[in-house]
């Protein structure tokens, strides 16, 4: 970009300031400033820097009144005004350095687009209304406002850059009086006075950008044809903004705001986007999330009534098993057959006989090793007949003793 520009110009391309920002290419050069595009060393970032044209300035009082203005434009705070970061200087010169906003201005935008719709062009135009009333109050006025310097950015909205610096400019100005000097500036016809910017001149500003951005062009058609494409009452409320007569138009710019949300229609439930598609990406991911929350809800929904309704199937299980053990345990153990020959004395002997045993084995403990192991299988291995397993004789059926051998 610098080539384009003088020699001396160039000369500043490279050049480190404070010993932190460097300068690698001129954005643009007006009355007695230069904007550069510079690399911020110790946060590495890019940033925008505003200096004093060196090859411009002719006395020390005036980097003075830009040292002064400088302070005073640092000092604006608001969500519509581009950010000053830092002030600095070095040697020859006086810088401020500002936020690089990298997004379309409106007169990209409208050149890429055409006209905006009412209502679109009806809210950039009130938040920018608002930065102004607020420098206002704080004792700044913007004195070259234009559609080149105000960024539309989606995340934040309108963001108007350029604010100050008018006593310094003017004193430049009529210093050099050379239209080579102050160069060519294709949106002059949004500045009512830059050499006496005044509160009226921004309200001038501001009804020129309104209308320009519902036409789509610099080129203002006549009255006739203007009454086509505004709404008759907005239209007159730009005709009293930007009246000839600087005593016939608005006192403030709230009063031009007042006008215009009077006769704006209502847009609340269709507001326009500045960014088609930044808007129709953000809309397909909250639809996704709220998709995949609506799921994951009423899996787990379905799942904990799956869980009330059945409980814990392990613990069911565990508890027939339980319950099937403790009926083996308590099961008794079936008496052997009398032979029918016997009498009925014998009978009777052998029933007592047998009752006794089945009450030895409901009292008799059950082995701890065989804690878990059913009753009846005591018939395996039980050659004492107590009820208990006995695994330490099982060696007397191998010793091939007949005596031991049951």
């Amino acid at each position: 970009m610098a080539d384009s520009f003088s020699s001396d110009t160039r000369l500043l391309l490279g050049r480190k300031l404070s010993g932190r920002y460097v300068l690698t290419s001129l954005i643009s050069s007006e009355s007695g400033t230069q904007t550069w595009l510079a690399r911020d060393l110790v946060l590495s970032r890019d940033v925008a820097v505003n200096l004093t044209d060196p090859f411009q300035i002719t006395n020390s009082g005036q980097v003075s009144l830009f040292r002064k203005e400088a302070k005073l434009v640092s000092r604006l705070n608001h969500p519509s005004i581009v950010t000053v970061l830092d002030t600095t200087g070095d040697e020859d010169l006086e810088a401020i350095v500002i936020e690089l906003v990298k997004e379309e201005t409106i007169f990209d935008y409208v050149e890429r687009t055409g006209p905006l719709p009412l209502s679109l062009a009806l809210q950039i135009t009130k938040q920018v209304a608002d930065a102004l009333s607020y420098a206002h109050g704080q004792g700044v006025l913007h004195g070259s406002l234009d559609p080149k310097r105000i960024f539309l950015c989606p995340d934040r909205g309108p963001q108007v850059s350029g604010f100050g610096f008018n006593n310094f400019r003017s004193v430049i100005y009529k210093d050099l009086m050379t239209d080579s000097a102050v160069g060519t500036d294709l949106h002059s016809d949004f500045y009512e006075d830059k050499t006496t910017p005044t509160i009226r001149g921004d309200i001038f500003s501001l009804g020129k950008i309104l209308q320009y951005m519902l036409v789509g062009s610099l080129k203002v058609p006549k009255r006739n044809q203007l009454s086509k494409l505004i709404n008759k009452e907005i239209m007159q409320s730009i005709e009293k903004a930007t009246a000839g007569e600087r005593t016939e138009r608005y006192s403030s710019v709230v009063d031009f705001i007042d006008d215009i949300e009077e006769e704006s229609p209502n847009s609340d439930s269709s507001q326009e986007s500045i960014d088609q598609n930044q808007s129709s990406k953000s809309f397909d991911l909250n639809t996704f999330i709220s998709k995949f929350l609506l799921t994951g809800f009423v899996f787990f929904l379905v799942l904990g009534i799956i869980f009330a309704a059945n409980g814990n199937p392990f613990s069911s299980d565990n508890n027939n098993e339980s319950t099937e053990i403790v009926e083996a345990t308590v099961s008794p153990v079936p008496s052997a057959s009398v032979p029918s020959q016997q009498s009925e004395d014998g009978e009777s002997t052998e029933t007592a006989d047998s009752s006794e045993v089945n009450s030895e084995l409901s009292e008799s403990e059950v082995s701890p090793i065989f804690e878990m192991v059913s009753v009846l299988g005591a018939n395996d291995f039980d050659p004492l007949g107590d009820g208990v397993e006995h695994p330490e004789l099982i060696d007397n059926l191998l010793d091939e003793d007949p005596e031991t051998i049951w």
